[in-house]
This record gives structure tokens, C-alpha cells and sequence, in this order.
């Protein structure tokens, strides 16, 4: 074969070229029949099927280079991808057993594809623990804890459980909101009150559900009696009586002034009763020491 000229020369065909692409060919022709024909190259690795050589499919792709795709490097579907929205404000609380039993606040979303910044729905308001509300439209929420739940009644201080809502955005991105419940150890069970009635008659101080009895020791014209047990509910009531005081003293002999000291008269205030309250410090006469009627 004897090539008749090697000059490389530029396509301008609008098909076979573009901004990003340069294309070149020659024309070569045989010695027997003087055929020619034009040998076309696209500068990408030589794969360019351009409209010469009839199988030229459209416009040149910037991609691949072989003259099958569009002008677009992006998708050529038309569709837009969804972007997921963002949350933001409050999305998480606490509240406490047999305390704080409320909490709240604000939430927000934010949505870069149009229209789609707004809350859309959310799971159950009835959580597990408590009770939810949240209003779509301005995204503030609040928890009411059942504070009567056995199993918030068992937790401990230390020990924690949570309740959750799911919140979605129109655009169907999801969060959760998230209230902590903080547990408290159980307050000890509320002392009984109980009623310790002075009986003179049978020289002793009885305790109203006969539980126990306190002997009272007669001295001459003084009395003395000791309680073990008398509590800040117990009342000491003295039919009969006066009350002449009350003061501290160390009655059980430990070293320590811990004790309070009730002083009474009786029998024309001729005799005075004085009971002891051991480890009882601070008494209030007019909540522990009963009154009455009966003139001295």
C-alpha cells in the first residue's frame, strides 16, 4: 500500500468534536485500485467512532470517548437527588422519680431541598413511661412522667430508663426525641404516730396500741419515768396533768446531753412527774405533749 499523504488534519464536523475533545485523521489510498478512503482518530485512546464511518451514535460524550453518549457529564435522567434534613434544637430531656416530673423544648428541621423544612408526623404520644406531646406545626414538645409506674417506683438513685418518640420530617428523614428518667432511692417508711398516755393509777406510761408500757418510779412527791422509742410523731399525752417545762438532759447516763426532759404536776401541783425521752432532742410541746381540760 503507498499512502498518498500523511498530513494529519482537524475535524471540524460538529459531530465528532467538542471543547474537551480534539479529533485528527488522514487519507490513505492503495496502489491498485486508487481507492481512498478517510481514517478517522479521536485523540481519546483512539476509541472515537465518528459520523465517517457511519457509526456515530449521537454526541460525544466527555466520559468515555467513543462518540455513544450526550454533551452532560452528570445524569442524564432528569432526576434531582433528595437531600436528607437536619435536626437540630432540643431533642433530648430528663426528668426524676418522686421529683422533677416534667420536661419539654423545642425542636427544629432544616431541609435544603424546597418546601421540605416542616415536621410531617410522629411515632405514639403514649410512651412506655410518661405521656408526649408535639406540635407539628412549631416542633415544641413536652413529657409528663407517670411517676405511679411500678417500674419507675423501683428504680434506685443511680439507675436510669428512657422513653423516645420518633419524629419524621416531610421529606421522610427520621430522629428520635429522647427523655432520661432518672431514678432516687425510696424515702424510708413514715414513722406511726403513736399516742404514750400517762395512767397514774397504775404507775406507768401507756403506749396507745399496748405495745409497750413505761414504769413510772415514785419518789416522795417526785416521779420519774424513762420512754425508749419516742419518736418526732409520738405524742405523750398527760390527762390531768400540767406541764411545768421541758428541757435537756443526758437521761440514759452516756455522756451526751441528747435527751429531752417533760416536767408535770399533779395532786394540786403538789407532785411533779418528770418522764425522760431518751435520744429525743428538740421537742415541740405544742405537737408532742397532749393538753386537757382537767384541772390539777
Amino acid at each position: 500500500m503507498r499512502t498518498l499523504s500523511s498530513s494529519l488534519l482537524k475535524s471540524s464536523s460538529s459531530s465528532s468534536s467538542s471543547s474537551d475533545h480534539k479529533s485528527s485523521g488522514y487519507f490513505k489510498s492503495d496502489d491498485k485500485g486508487g481507492k481512498k478512503s478517510w481514517d478517522f482518530k479521536d485523540d481519546d485512546n483512539g476509541k472515537g467512532k465518528g459520523h465517517d464511518h457511519g457509526k456515530g451514535k449521537g454526541h460525544d460524550s466527555h466520559g468515555n470517548g467513543n462518540g455513544y453518549g450526550h454533551d452532560s457529564c452528570g445524569d442524564d435522567d432528569g432526576q434531582t437527588d433528595n437531600k436528607p434534613a437536619v435536626f437540630s434544637g432540643s431533642s433530648a430531656g430528663s426528668v426524676q422519680e418522686d421529683g422533677t416530673l416534667t420536661a419539654g423544648g423545642t425542636m427544629v428541621v432544616t431541609d435544603p431541598d424546597a418546601g421540605e423544612s416542616a415536621f410531617a408526623s410522629t411515632g405514639s404520644l403514649q410512651g412506655e413511661y410518661g405521656q408526649f406531646s408535639f406540635n407539628l406545626a412549631s416542633g415544641v414538645w413536652s413529657y409528663a412522667l407517670n411517676n405511679a409506674n411500678t417500674d419507675i417506683q423501683a428504680l434506685d438513685a443511680n439507675e436510669i430508663l428512657t422513653d423516645s418518640l420518633l419524629v419524621t420530617s416531610t421529606d421522610g428523614s427520621s430522629t428520635e426525641l429522647t427523655v432520661t428518667i432518672n431514678g432516687a432511692d425510696e424515702a424510708p417508711p413514715a414513722d406511726p404516730a403513736l399516742v404514750w398516755v400517762i395512767d397514774l393509777a397504775s404507775s406507768s406510761i401507756v403506749r396507745t396500741d399496748l405495745g409497750a408500757t413505761a414504769p413510772i418510779y415514785h419518789f416522795g412527791n417526785d416521779s420519774y419515768s424513762t420512754i425508749s422509742g419516742f419518736t418526732a410523731n409520738d405524742v405523750l399525752n398527760h390527762n390531768g396533768m400540767q406541764l411545768a417545762g421541758t428541757y435537756e438532759d443526758d437521761v440514759d447516763g452516756d455522756g451526751l446531753v441528747d435527751d429531752t426532759v417533760a416536767s408535770f404536776l399533779y395532786a394540786g401541783n403538789t407532785k411533779t412527774l418528770e418522764v425522760g425521752l431518751i435520744n429525743f432532742v428538740g421537742i415541740n410541746p405544742a405537737v408532742n405533749l397532749a393538753t386537757d381540760l382537767i384541772p390539777v
